[in-house]
């Protein structure tokens, strides 16, 4: 959401969800024999993750909660296929990522999580439209999110119902499916001014590191009125 506003995309975000529990879905993976164990040790190393994703926001604000300077990290822009095989070739010596890749690399490919999200100011997401969609189909917006808030109020009432039906559809196993379904453990929530205080220190870190070069006013881009 905020690369597109700063590249002035038309979007608004309509609503939230929201993490319940500690925030593990987003984490930063090294290999089991690295000597990588806390955000300290990343000094002097480079991390790949996508850029402007949470991925790229969960090594920002760990550095920044640790008082490390940005520069001391090299962050190297790769999508997670890619960062998966970096990391595992050796070009880089962590992984900064998200669900499902977090859960299949911890249970298929025994990656050892160092940093997660939990206790940092991380965004959970938003649901996100086009500003015309809401001029036009605001009736189907809301009624999709509302179906949406029911899916997952009913995936976190039957979580061992849903991990399976999970790993029937992508093909992982159930294990992972079962992780994965643990961690993403969010509510569909409203827009509310601490969904838009969050985005606007999101913003306001990535101008702080260099990532966008001028300040973005977040307060625009949400809309509270598709989903009460």
């Amino acid at each position: 959401l905020i690369f597109a506003l700063a590249g002035g995309a038309p979007v608004k975000a309509v609503a939230a969800y929201r993490l319940q529990g500690p925030r593990e879905s987003v984490a930063v993976l090294v290999l089991p024999q690295s000597s990588i164990r806390a955000v300290d040790d990343l000094r002097g190393k480079r991390v790949g993750t996508n850029k402007g994703s949470v991925g790229h926001h969960l090594v920002l604000a760990a550095l920044q909660r640790a008082n490390i300077p940005f520069d001391q990290v090299t962050i190297q822009f790769l999508l997670p296929s890619e960062a998966k095989a970096a990391l595992e070739g050796g070009s880089v010596d962590a992984w900064s990522t998200w669900d499902p890749y977090v859960s299949i690399g911890e249970v298929q490919d025994h990656l050892r999580p160092v940093i997660d999200g939990t206790g940092l100011p991380i965004t959970d997401g938003v649901l996100v439209t086009n500003t015309e969609s809401i001029a036009v189909k605001r009736a189907l917006l809301a009624d999709f999110v509302a179906r949406w808030a029911r899916a997952q109020r009913w995936a976190r009432d039957h979580q061992q119902g849903y991990a399976k039906l999970y790993a029937s559809l992508t093909g992982l196993t159930l294990e992972t499916a079962s992780q994965i379904i643990r961690h993403m453990n969010y509510d569909v929530v409203q827009i509310d001014q601490a969904t838009i205080r969050d985005h606007q220190e999101v913003a306001d870190l990535y101008l702080k590191a260099g990532v966008i070069r001028q300040r973005v006013d977040v307060s625009a881009a949400f809309d509270l009125s598709v989903y009460k």
